[in-house]
């Protein structure tokens, strides 16, 4: 059923629907109507009765006898009207032991074992029905039995009768509804297949119009979820684009400078005249083109690195610190670093956690005019314990679009380069359920880092 079209599953749940509805409407009409028909020929019966015990009580027991004689074939009574039967209860034995007449016969014993003064009875033969009241009176002194009764034969008539006009009406009423619920059916789901047909375009990467749906309904909000999705993916495939072209020129660069400085050296031609100042040059662009590499690799292996690094351990932030200024010191002696660090333990990977700080602390020395202050420290709320790490640098302030889009793999700062460390910093931080941010204050450029215990 799930693998059929949508429209088929809405029509087949809207006819089981109806269908169900119908069979619980006919077992309804025909249980009132069944209901109703012996009721009303109870009533006909007892009122028969009641004008019968009338006449008998006014001394008119000859003429009440004289109009009770049975038919021979009382299954051909097809008035509306009750026959009756009077007899004495010292001859209702007798009557029952001689009668011939099978229906007789029933109707005696039935007032024979009667205990109550007044009671109904209902009796099934050769596919009739037979309704009969059998009351205890006392006619001219002597205990007698009234039997009235009545075939249903004319009701049965009427029933099926009226039967079969609600059963034309209900089939047509059915189809009609089938024919509504195909129709519902198609109306829901048109939309949907239309959804269907642009989200086809949009898989392959044609996403020039976007869905217009004038509708204010859950399929009205997933085609805006869809218009949403459909301008992130073209966003991001523009910049992948844009990434592609500019990367390629970045690694083609120092390849071209390497080859040209080594055809040099194959002539015997020197920078400055310098055999080694040539090989630097050489070396120089290598580790450049090397670690251009190492990035981009790494970046887009990271998910999977650290699916497979998920165990952590408890790692000091201030010993990782440590260890990258001890680094840097060699290298970058004219910045001056004021560290002001707090022992923070965190549950994380100390391999990655250390190449995300590394990432963040070397963009801070390639900016920073003179000096660079590193803050760590604990913070405990309520509900919220955290280690914050805070790095200032008096660097150039950074202009709102690079901020907006600092972090992004994909972004291209005016300078040319792609801040692919900065990247792999955010995805490594959002990883250990961490946030990394950047602005500008008064005297230069602040990063900072919250890391939830």
């Amino acid at each position: 059923m799930k693998n059929k079209p949508l429209g088929f599953q809405v029509w087949i749940v809207i006819t089981s629907f109806i269908t169900i509805i119908s069979l619980i409407i006919v077992m309804l009409i025909s249980y009132t109507i069944n209901d109703f028909f012996i009721n009303e020929t109870y009533e006909i019966i007892i009122n028969n009765q009641n004008t019968i015990i009338e006449r008998s009580k006014n001394k008119e027991l000859l003429k009440v006898y004289n109009s009770i004689n049975i038919s021979p074939d009382e299954t051909k009574n097809e008035g509306l009207e009750a026959r009756h039967i009077i007899v004495s209860k010292n001859e209702l034995k007798k009557r029952t032991d001689e009668s011939k007449n099978s229906t007789k016969k029933i109707l005696y014993k039935t007032a024979m074992y009667q205990t109550q003064e007044t009671h109904r009875y209902a009796f099934e033969k050769e596919s009739k029905r037979l309704f009969c009241v059998v009351t205890k009176m006392k006619i001219e002194g002597r205990q007698s039995y009234v039997i009235s009764y009545m075939w249903d034969t004319a009701q049965s008539k009427l029933m099926k009768s009226l039967f079969s006009e609600i059963k034309k009406i209900l089939i047509m009423a059915w189809i009609l509804n089938i024919t509504m619920a195909k129709v519902i059916a198609n109306k829901i789901t048109a939309p949907l297949r239309s959804l269907e047909n642009k989200v086809r375009r949009i898989s392959g990467k044609n996403w020039t119009n976007p869905i217009d749906l004038d509708r204010n309904d859950e399929i009205g909000r997933l085609a805006t979820s869809i218009n949403s999705m459909q301008k992130s993916l073209k966003e991001k495939d523009q910049k992948e684009q844009l990434f592609l072209q500019t990367i390629s020129h970045d690694l083609k660069t120092p390849i071209m400078v390497i080859r040209s400085y080594a055809q040099a050296l194959l002539d015997g031609m020197y920078l400055n005249n310098s055999f080694e100042d040539t090989v630097n040059i050489i070396g120089n662009e290598a580790e450049k083109l090397e670690k251009k590499v190492k990035q981009l690799l790494y970046l887009n292996s990271l998910d999977f690195i650290m699916q497979r690094k998920k165990e952590f351990s408890k790692v000091d932030i201030k010993e990782i610190i440590d260890n990258i200024l001890n680094r840097l010191s060699f290298h970058k002696k004219h910045i001056y670093i004021h560290a002001e660090l707090q022992s923070c333990i965190f549950e994380g990977n100390y391999e990655e956690l250390t190449i995300a700080l590394e990432n963040i602390l070397e963009n801070n020395t390639r900016y920073a005019k003179s000096s660079i202050k590193i803050v760590t420290r604990k913070k405990q709320e309520t509900n919220n314990n955290r280690i914050e790490i805070v790095i200032e640098n008096d660097g150039p302030h950074i202009e709102k679009e690079v901020l907006d889009n600092l972090f992004d793999r994909f972004y291209k700062g005016q300078n040319g380069n792609f801040g692919l460390g900065l990247a792999i910093s955010k995805k490594i931080i959002n990883f250990h359920n961490g946030n990394i941010s950047a602005q500008n204050i008064e005297n230069g450029v602040e990063f900072k880092i919250i890391l939830l215990i």
